[in-house]
């Protein structure tokens, strides 16, 4: 690294020289690092290979659980979301535990790293539905119970005057990648009704085989007229891997 002592401070690129300013001055250094080739083909990069290639893999696997979660996510989903999901991806393939590495797959790791993740990162399901929510997941069949629930304790934005529960199950087969999903959903419920009792099963359909997974979420709404609105631009709404 060079200190640049020119009348005419420089920032950018001249040829092979990258000009740019720094806490202590505008400096100046010659553009090196090692080239795509190399790391293709060097030996000693083999380790960082085999940590593109399962990088790639958790990539592309979090690209399709996303899109096959766009039911849930248009409720409840927030912008950080896919970045989270495809961190844990990455740990879902390291779990794989017979492939050597850099053969590691999604296929065989395991799916249940996913479990609490949440679709909104500021709003966790137990937080909201607290005590009262009983979730049993069998194959393929998600089971949710609601006992004696008072929903003004569901941290609900002040202007929400109804709310809704939605759940989705996905059966999922990853290369290459296939899946078959189950939607449900609540009709709109007042938020001010004490003593709900709610329970729903939800099952997978298809043949398909595969991984699962569940999501369970809460919606909140201001009903002016016949008319249901999101509330706080869903900010508070919850969704969550389960």
């Amino acid at each position: 690294m060079a200190k640049q002592s020119n009348i005419l401070e420089l920032t950018g690129s001249i040829g092979n020289i990258s000009f740019y300013k720094t806490k202590e001055g505008y400096r100046a250094r010659q553009k090196g690092g090692v080239t795509k080739k190399r790391i293709l083909t060097d030996p000693h990069y083999e380790r960082t290979r085999e940590n593109n290639a399962e990088f790639g893999r958790a990539t592309s696997a979090a690209k399709h659980i996303r899109h096959a979660l766009a039911f849930s996510l248009a409720k409840a989903g927030d912008n950080t979301f896919h970045n989270r999901l495809k961190s844990l991806m990455v740990k879902v393939v390291q779990s794989d535990p017979i492939s050597d590495r850099g053969e590691r797959t999604v296929q065989i790791g395991d799916l249940d790293i996913l479990q609490g993740l949440r679709l909104n990162k500021k709003r966790s399901l137990d937080g909201s539905l607290g005590q009262y929510v009983r979730i049993e997941k069998e194959s393929g069949q998600l089971k949710f119970t609601l006992k004696n629930c008072n929903p003004e304790l569901f941290q609900a934005p002040s202007s929400t005057t109804h709310f809704r529960l939605f759940a989705q199950g996905l059966r999922m087969n990853f290369e290459p990648f296939e899946f078959v999903k189950s939607l449900y959903e609540t009709p709109l419920l007042p938020i001010e009704t004490n003593g709900i009792d709610l329970s729903f099963d939800l099952k997978i359909e298809g043949d398909l085989p595969g991984k699962e997974l569940f999501a369970v979420g809460l919606e909140f709404f201001q009903k002016l007229g016949d008319t249901p609105y999101p509330v706080a631009k869903k900010d508070f709404n919850v969704g969550e891997v389960v």
